[in-house]
């Protein structure tokens, strides 16, 4: 009895370690549109290939093979997606990703480039990419890797804009962070007017202007900023403290006169979370928790900013949705699945309406690490 019980506990401990990555480093390698899903799949080693389906996980189709982060650009005709080029030449064993583009099919059209500099491909990582409103440029966040300033012991990361037709790159934005996973936690958005881009780090929240070549800091208390379909307000996330699973609020800045708002005064702890197509309602999921009976529950909530209301939803047992995510239509979740009582993660869709969990792709306990490692690997926030 003692010895399950043990397990029980040391089940929990990796069940929220596991939680906490994918929170923390904003994991993501599925990417929706419209009525298609992109999405990885690990063959082995560092390599991996990308699928296509449909939300209902039927007619799944390899179109890249060595492709990681799919990125379908907004007017639905091509995919960015980063490509294996070789290796570090000072790590011989770490790959080196650079940024391609794709027909919406998976044929190669060329290939982009992502670094300021040559000796930069040794040095950076990308972190993350978004495509901009109008499909043409690409944000590209890096973060300098091995190598720390010596006067602030930190880690250099630049933002820079690539230019997909004529292939130019530009830097907007440099700023210096203390380790990859800060990097990682860093957001980009595009407003609809496709001049202006909302930039977030582990503190403080900031537009940039790419034309005027200007920033200012919106909101000097907050992370993981969403901008609404109408540019109009940005939903980001408070800690209520400074431990490391503190408590969060949700709060929304409108753009127009600058006014903060909580909405939402929760005592639950997340760090990911999704606006629908409307901006009217928030899904997120809580952190899992351990009840007196030794069972293991995890919890969707869905929050209507409107009403003000929040809603808990139950998942099949034994089964657990890291980083939920609205597709076009509002009553379908996308995530990462996570079967605790079999050990087992894949891609899948949850219906809200009909409480149904279906799994799109899954991947056994052995390839484990590897899918792990991919999705750590695989930063997008929101699926728009």
């Amino acid at each position: 009895m003692e010895d399950k019980a043990v397990l029980k506990r040391n089940l929990m401990k990796k069940l929220i370690l596991v939680f906490i990555l994918f929170q923390l480093i904003s994991i993501r390698t599925v990417f929706a549109f419209e009525d298609v899903i992109y999405f990885n799949v690990p063959i082995s080693g560092s390599k991996t290939e990308i699928y296509i389906t449909k939300p209902d996980g039927e007619q799944i189709k390899k179109i890249l093979v060595n492709g990681i982060m799919p990125r379908i650009s907004p007017d639905g005709r091509f995919i960015a997606y980063l490509e294996q080029t070789g290796f570090r030449e000072s790590v011989k064993s770490e790959p080196v990703f650079e940024l391609a583009l794709a027909d919406r099919d998976g044929n190669k059209i060329k290939s982009l480039a992502t670094f300021l500099h040559n000796k930069h491909k040794d040095q950076m990582r990308v972190a993350k990419f978004r495509w901009s409103p109008d499909s043409r440029k690409i944000t590209v966040l890096e973060y300098l890797i091995g190598v720390i300033l010596k006067d602030n012991l930190r880690h250099i990361m630049l933002l820079n804009i690539v230019d997909v037709e004529g292939g130019k790159i530009k830097n907007v934005h440099q700023s210096n962070v203390l380790s990859q996973y800060d990097a990682a936690i860093s957001t980009v958005e595009w407003f609809p007017d496709n001049k202006i881009i909302l930039f977030s780090n582990t503190r403080t929240i900031s537009i940039i202007d790419i034309e005027l070549n200007t920033s200012k800091v919106l909101i000097d208390q907050g992370f993981s900023p969403r901008l609404t379909k109408d540019g109009e307000r940005i939903i980001f996330l408070v800690k209520k403290s400074a431990e490391p699973k503190s408590a969060v609020g949700i709060w929304q800045y409108r753009i127009k006169d600058g006014k903060k708002e909580n909405i939402l005064d929760s005592e639950l702890y997340f760090a990911i979370f999704s606006i629908n197509n409307t901006s009217d309602k928030i899904i997120f999921q809580g952190i899992p928790t351990l009840s007196k009976s030794g069972e293991i529950t995890t919890n969707l909530y869905l929050f209507d900013t409107s009403r003000k209301k929040l809603d808990q939803i139950l998942l099949p047992k034994g089964q657990e949705i890291l980083c939920p995510m609205f597709l076009k239509k509002d009553n379908l979740i996308n995530g990462i699945c996570h079967n605790i009582q079999k050990e087992m993660i894949g891609y899948c869709i949850f219906d809200l309406e009909k409480k149904s969990l279906t799994f799109v792709n899954k991947f056994e306990k052995e390839n484990e690490s590897l899918i792990l490692n991919i999705m750590m690997g695989s930063c997008d926030e929101t699926w728009r």
